[in-house]
């Protein structure tokens, strides 16, 4: 399964011990052809994976407020503060992917960059 998926560009799906049992049942239905459990499983070990290798990427240490302005990944919430936009707006920009953005666990993280990028792209958009 994983060099299926390494092949067409994902990560591999690391399927945690804990979960070894749904794994087993999910793959006992598909067997049966009801392959929609299976697809739901991989999909969000997948994402774990992928949320796993982003935060190894990550440049360790804290993030501050200065290290944020030179392109660093700070939460939306945070993004958000001092522009026209809410949290929620740039939440919707991130999953459209028209705002540079990463999901880390349940949170998308952003840089000022990008969100600078966007509302320049929104004044003038032939630019």
């Amino acid at each position: 399964m994983n060099l299926l998926l390494m092949r067409d560009g994902y990560p591999p799906a690391i399927i945690l011990r804990a979960n070894r049992k749904e794994y087993y049942r999910v793959l006992a239905q598909a067997d049966t052809g009801n392959t929609t459990p299976l697809i739901n499983f991989v999909g969000r070990a997948v994402e774990r994976s992928l949320t796993l290798f982003l935060q190894a990427a990550k440049p360790s240490g804290r993030v501050t407020r200065d290290a944020s302005h030179k392109g660093e990944w700070i939460p939306l919430r945070e993004a958000a503060q001092g522009t026209p936009y809410s949290q929620e707006y740039l939440s919707l920009l991130a999953r459209l992917g028209r705002l540079e953005a990463i999901k880390i666990g349940r949170v998308w993280h952003t840089t000022r960059k990008a969100v600078e990028t966007y509302r320049r792209s929104v004044n003038n958009p032939g630019v």
